[in-house]
């Protein structure tokens, strides 16, 4: 099945961009074309205000690399190279050794999901007293500019299966587990096909669950889900 599916049909977005630092209550914001950012590491800096109640986490929301989503070339090897930065390989450029291909077939193994509820988020936010915010903070949230992320999905496996357009043969595939340092493996499979593969205890976020605050007349009003097939973490 589509991973962008699967994660879609509970109504989250797997995050195809370099950034990978999305946590649960996370503010994020994004103004118009702007590309979304993030405004603050937590709600409760923003609003002065602790937020007691405790994430669930869950293994329902399992992906598995019977779950995959394919990217043409260019738009995969970003994919690739955004996700070799999480290894903190000192030089991930790899395009030196794959020059040119066809697709990407992105997978994940080992994973887990961090929610909090909605009602918990929405109780929290209509007890914020707006009086006590400062105006820049009205302002975005006035103009909904504002997201919260309520959902991480973590992953420790990783599964990138790169088709080129020419032959891998042991040389590439012996400089390309070089450049790894031993952080994720290189693995020719095919003529024209090598899988990268990682197996680590660190997790990493893939996707997310995310909403808008929606607030009125310096008040809040409800929390619009804004991840369901909509891309804002790319």
């Amino acid at each position: 099945m589509s991973l962008k599916k699967t994660l879609q049909k509970q109504n989250y977005d797997l995050i195809e961009g370099p950034k990978r630092n999305q946590d649960l209550l996370q503010l994020w914001i994004k103004r118009d074309l702007d590309r979304i950012a993030l405004y603050d590491p937590s709600i409760r800096n923003v609003f002065g205000q602790d937020f007691s109640a405790a994430p669930f986490e869950s293994t329902a929301l399992s992906i598995n690399s019977s779950d995959k989503e394919e990217f043409d070339f260019s738009a995969g090897m970003d994919f690739v190279k955004n996700a070799l930065l999480q290894f903190k390989i000192a030089n991930a450029n790899i395009d030196a050794h794959i020059k040119g291909g066809k697709s990407v077939t992105v997978s994940y193994n080992n994973s887990y999901t961090k929610e909090i509820g909605q009602f918990e988020l929405e109780k929290y936010l209509f007890s914020i007293d707006s009086h006590s915010l400062i105006p820049s903070l009205i302002r975005e949230l006035n103009r909904n500019n504002l997201f919260v992320i309520a959902g991480v999905v973590f992953a420790k496996n990783l599964n990138f299966v790169i088709e080129s357009d020419r032959t891998i043969d042991t040389t590439t595939e012996a400089s390309l587990n070089k450049i790894a340092e031993g952080k994720v493996n290189f693995e020719k499979t095919a003529d024209h096909q090598i899988t990268l593969t990682s197996d680590t205890e660190k997790a990493f976020p893939i996707a997310v669950k995310a909403y808008r605050i929606r607030f009125v007349k310096g008040k809040f009003n409800k929390l619009i889900l804004a991840t369901d097939k909509r891309d804002f973490f790319k």
